[in-house]
């Protein structure tokens, strides 16, 4: 696994324990109880042996009760840690199971028969939804693979069925919260031709220059996306969620856009866009047009030129051709 994954695995297991004592504090905690009961059997012996002051049995009884309680309290705590010790041996078993699971499935991914191949794919999308933990991880490994391999076409010039199934893992459980500026998967200048991508989960997905012709990406989740200079040509976009995602340079000729969400999308200098043809798509008028600044603070698209880009929006409007 990698490092970074290694620190979250660390950081969830010690929030998951974090209202718990310490088993460093328990096993004091039972050393004293432990000690403060022999003291007090002692104490008891001794009234009942070499009693003086003609010592009451209900004195001797009190002294008895307090031993058993404090027995108790030192038995509960050992049963308790027993049970820890008990729970991370299981889950050393556990994470054992899945570094050899996630070793044969890298192991899988490259060979040369596609049978193996897709049998690595189909045991890291086991691996993501056994082990959240270790999703983002296995997510990653699977937008690497597809950004090498997705060069190299399949049968009739259609995308590789193991860099599809890849695809199709990657859209099931991408989460776009995990997708930051820093951690987003990249699918960067990946070749997709003829995707078939329907209600892909692609939320803050680098696809930067990426070549979607003929894709279809109906009903996609895109928001957030960098899709900058990305080739949407013949594209199906219908339905998609295109909200805050980025198309600067990006080329939509022929694409289909209708019910298409572009509320607050950069399409700076995006190519080959009729108006017509963005005008089938939802709150296109709430789309930038115009140059526009990344508000790293408030993480927007802040317009250089509100008036230039309401200007750009009215003739749109106004154009009918």
């Amino acid at each position: 696994m990698s490092s970074n994954n290694n620190k979250q695995d660390n950081k969830s297991k010690e929030k998951g324990f974090q209202e718990w004592p310490s088993d460093r504090f328990l096993e004091s905690a039972a050393g004293i109880i432990v000690g403060l009961g022999v003291i007090l059997l002692a104490l008891l012996l001794m009234q009942i042996f070499w009693p003086e002051n003609n010592q009451s049995k209900e004195q001797i009884q009190e002294i008895t009760a307090i031993i058993e309680t404090l027995g108790l309290f030192a038995g509960s705590i050992i049963l308790f840690l027993n049970f820890r010790v008990s729970n991370r041996k299981v889950e050393l078993t556990e994470s054992t199971i899945l570094t050899e699971l996630f070793g044969k499935a890298l192991e899988q991914l490259g060979s040369d028969k596609i049978e193996s191949r897709l049998g690595g794919i189909f045991s890291l999308e086991r691996i993501a939804k056994d082990s959240p933990d270790d999703c983002r991880s296995v997510l990653q490994l699977l937008a690497a693979f597809v950004r090498e391999y997705s060069k190299e076409p399949g049968k009739d010039g259609k995308i590789r069925i193991d860099v599809q199934e890849a695809l199709t893992v990657i859209g099931r459980y991408n989460e776009a919260k995990d997708n930051t500026l820093i951690h987003r998967l990249d699918l960067s200048r990946a070749d997709l031709t003829l995707a078939n991508l329907e209600g892909a989960n692609l939320g803050k997905v680098n696809l930067y220059r990426a070549n979607l012709t003929l894709v279809n990406l109906e009903g996609a989740n895109l928001q957030g996306a960098n899709l900058n200079k990305a080739n949407l040509e013949g594209a199906n976009l219908e339905g998609a969620n295109l909200i805050g995602s980025e198309l600067m340079g990006a080329n939509l000729m022929a694409a289909s856009l209708s019910k298409a969400n572009f509320k607050e999308a950069n399409l700076y200098k995006v190519q080959n866009l009729p108006h017509l043809q963005i005008k089938l798509a939802c709150n296109w008028d709430e789309a930038i047009y115009t140059e526009a600044q990344w508000n790293i603070e408030k993480q927007i698209w802040v317009i250089a030129d509100a008036s230039e880009n309401e200007s750009k929006i009215e003739q749109i409007k106004q154009d009918n051709d």
